[in-house]
């Protein structure tokens, strides 16, 4: 998977422009989660960017290996917003989180908003755990049903070889099919490619549905806005999403702790009440880092954000605050 482009879209609100002494612009760095895009704020940023009584500005990260045109395709206003982007000078392809990290860097450096809060879903959480160690401005770090550390090596290696074969299958029955379509000559070439796409499809839906039919995300399929949802789940490349997971799989990564431990900035750990593995790490956490703000959020599993977006969006603002 390659860093090369780095794109991401800017939201600024008007508050306290008027004012005679002008109020320091608060600066949050949205990261989504796996299989996401910045689309996936859109109720927080549009929340945020009406309630804050204070200058915000927002950056929210397409994490690389994602699809951009996800963002741009759908009808609303927030979606329209520009994309920008930050190119990378070193286009390698051994790539770490810590290199993107550095490149989100350049990203605040030239939007002038060092001093920060990160907020990370999931994956992005660990996005934002290596971004607030490298930036001392760093001034809150939250994360959303995230990863921070390992109970023993072996759950960690589990993991990594579960991330690194979880779209594997899929991509593997879409390269028999196209395969087997290209052995029969009396289909033209229009044809083969709408059939190889439309069984790639299916087969990519049917895994979407099992992913979300998961303990984890008990309630999600059931919400009203989970069909958009899918919609957006449906328009990533598989291929690229498999390549990320080298990079982004929690088994490929040791413990936070350390890193954690040794912030100066407060640490809010947002969980799903429902969501009993990533309540579980949030609760280990506390006892190991006292100073670890703990946010439970009633009638939700691991996305928080998506199934209590008021919820979610009272409790960021008042976090911002």
């Amino acid at each position: 998977m390659s860093f090369k482009d780095i794109y991401y879209q800017v939201y600024e609100n008007s508050a306290g422009s008027s004012g005679l002494s002008p109020t320091k612009t608060k600066n949050l760095v949205l990261l989504h989660g796996f299989m996401g895009s910045t689309l996936d704020w859109n109720f927080l940023v549009n929340f945020l960017l009406t309630q804050s009584t204070e200058p915000l500005k927002i950056i929210s990260i397409l994490l690389p290996g994602h699809t951009q045109e996800v963002s741009n395709s759908l009808e609303n206003n927030l979606s329209k917003n520009a994309f920008s982007k930050i190119q990378n000078p070193v286009n390698s392809s051994n790539n770490t989180l810590q290199k993107l990290a550095k490149q989100i860097l350049e990203i605040q450096k030239k939007e002038e908003a060092l001093d920060c809060c990160y907020l990370g879903y999931s994956m992005g959480g660990r996005v934002a755990i290596e971004l607030a160690s490298l930036n001392h401005h760093t001034e809150t770090l939250i994360l959303e049903s995230s990863f921070t550390h390992w109970k023993n090596k072996e759950d960690q290696q589990i993991k990594k070889t579960e991330d690194l074969n979880l779209l594997k299958s899929l991509l593997e029955n879409n390269a028999n099919n196209s395969s087997s379509k290209n052995n029969k000559s009396n289909a033209s070439e229009k044809n083969k490619n709408n059939n190889s796409e439309d069984f790639f499809c299916k087969n990519f839906k049917s895994f979407l549905l099992q992913w979300y039919d998961l303990e984890l995300f008990k309630g999600l399929p059931q919400n009203k806005n989970f069909p958009l949802l899918l919609k957006t789940r449906l328009q990533q490349n598989v291929k690229h999403l498999h390549e990320a997971l080298q990079v982004y799989s929690s088994g490929t990564v040791d413990s936070y702790l350390n890193i954690l431990k040794n912030l100066n900035c407060p640490i809010f750990y947002i969980y799903g009440e429902h969501d009993t593995k990533y309540k579980a790490i949030g609760l280990n956490l506390k006892k190991i880092i006292s100073f670890v703000n703990l946010q439970e959020v009633k009638n939700a599993s691991h996305n928080t954000h998506f199934q209590q977006t008021l919820n979610f969006g009272q409790t960021i603002l008042k976090i911002l605050s």
